[in-house]
């Protein structure tokens, strides 16, 4: 039984199963969710696998679509290369297969009613989040992308009303991410930043930021996976780090 500030799991049904590129699984599930909380942009809900090959595991991933009419949430799982529980049960998902979803979810982000202007970066498990950030820009706006992946097939389409600057990133050993980072809230000075990534990476950006004065209250920085450590917490936002 979850504690009693806890809704209850949702139960759902996988009901269609694509792959938008190599290394990413799109299921869509659909259930009975009109009551489930509508999640904004970049919203984290947890999953709960009851058939992954070593026995039910829990994760945390963002919401990438959402229809309440149909009852469907759509949900792009990043395919690893460890091999981790829930990525060999991505790699074998199957319409009628079924699993839950967390009875809540949490938005990681609302353009500021003040505009100005905006830096996203994030690793290939930030695609999905970053994807619905800059769909909820208004026009008028402009943001910088910065997107480090494995290779060009990797590569998503991102659409917005705000002006977009997308710069995509190989994991090839010749870019450095944090520095990339960096460079680019030097160049460009945006007033917001918003980083999800490897969270030792995210910490040694976090820390550089703070180093540098940028406001706290205009970064949000997320851990989203830990080389190395298979159930890294997704509340990892490095604040022990002010």
């Amino acid at each position: 039984m979850p504690p009693p500030d806890r809704p209850p799991r949702k139960p759902v049904q996988v009901t269609d199963v694509s792959r938008p590129t190599p290394r990413v699984v799109r299921v869509v599930v659909q259930g009975d969710l009109e009551d489930w909380p509508e999640p904004g942009a970049a919203a984290h809900t947890k999953i709960f696998l009851p058939d992954a090959p070593d026995g039910p595991v829990l994760r945390t991933y963002t919401v990438r679509d959402w229809n309440r009419e149909r009852g469907e949430v759509t949900i792009d799982m990043a395919m690893n290369d460890g091999r981790g529980p829930a990525t060999q049960w991505a790699s074998r998902a199957t319409p009628g297969m079924t699993l839950e979803l967390g009875g809540r979810n949490r938005s990681g982000f609302a353009p500021s009613e003040a505009g100005g202007s905006y830096l996203f970066a994030g690793d290939e498990t930030a695609v999905p989040a970053i994807t619905t950030c800059v769909a909820t820009l208004p026009p008028g706006s402009a943001a910088t992308v910065i997107l480090e992946v494995a290779d060009a097939q990797e590569q998503q389409p991102l659409e917005s009303e705000a002006d977009l600057d997308i710069r995509w990133l190989y994991d090839d050993g010749k870019a450095d991410f944090s520095a990339s980072v960096l460079d680019a809230v030097a160049e460009l000075k945006p007033t917001h930043v918003w980083v999800a990534c490897e969270a030792q990476t995210m910490r040694v950006i976090r820390r550089a930021l703070l180093d540098s004065g940028f406001p706290v209250s205009q970064m949000t920085t997320r851990g989203y996976w830990k080389r190395g450590d298979s159930n890294h917490p997704d509340h990892d936002r490095g604040e022990d780090v002010e």
